[in-house]
């Protein structure tokens, strides 16, 4: 969903826009882009409760009778939905609110690192669980931290979005297909 709302978003853009110059927020400047703002906004309020139904979702891939794992699946949760919290907020407050959308941003970074982290650390035990996600699953809980060890490489911020995006995506299909009839 959130990559059609930004596309939309950016071909309202009035500006020349590249990942390069600007932040995926940017998409999101009311008084920037007042045609193209409410599509990328939207798109993350509807992106943020998506999100903390798929870290709900990861209770499928439960173990019995795995204490450890059913500790990391809880953190992995609760970081998620926080997270996913935080993701409503930065579309509440967009970047043209920039001290309230700073915040709620790094808050929904980090607690999806956490989540992602802590996913895979729960994820890698159970036995039907494609191997290759777990490496997808790192990268993503560990890009924010290039992002801020960076600074402002804006084009860091939009392969962290892609890696969220494509682990998120590639786990779901995953969930869908352990449970599809045979």
């Amino acid at each position: 969903m959130y990559p059609v709302s930004a596309g939309l978003a950016y071909s309202r853009y009035p500006l020349a826009f590249s990942p390069s110059t600007h932040w995926l927020s940017d998409l999101g400047d009311r008084a920037v882009s007042a045609g193209g703002a409410p599509y990328d906004n939207a798109g993350i309020l509807i992106t943020g409760p998506l999100v903390f139904l798929w870290f709900v979702g990861l209770s499928q891939w439960r173990v019995p009778g795995n204490l450890r794992q059913r500790r990391y699946l809880l953190i992995s949760q609760s970081a998620g939905a926080l997270g996913a919290l935080a993701i409503l907020m930065s579309a509440v407050f967009p970047i043209d609110m920039l001290t309230q959308h700073a915040f709620w941003s790094r808050v929904h970074y980090m607690m999806l690192a956490m989540g992602f982290g802590f996913s895979v650390a729960a994820l890698a035990v159970h036995p039907a669980f494609p191997r290759p996600l777990l490496y997808l699953g790192t990268l993503a809980a560990f890009s924010p931290l290039a992002t801020w060890i960076a600074g402002d490489t804006y084009w860091l911020e939009w392969v962290s979005v892609g890696l969220f995006l494509a682990y998120v995506l590639l786990v779901g299909l995953a969930q869908g297909r352990r449970w599809a009839p045979s």
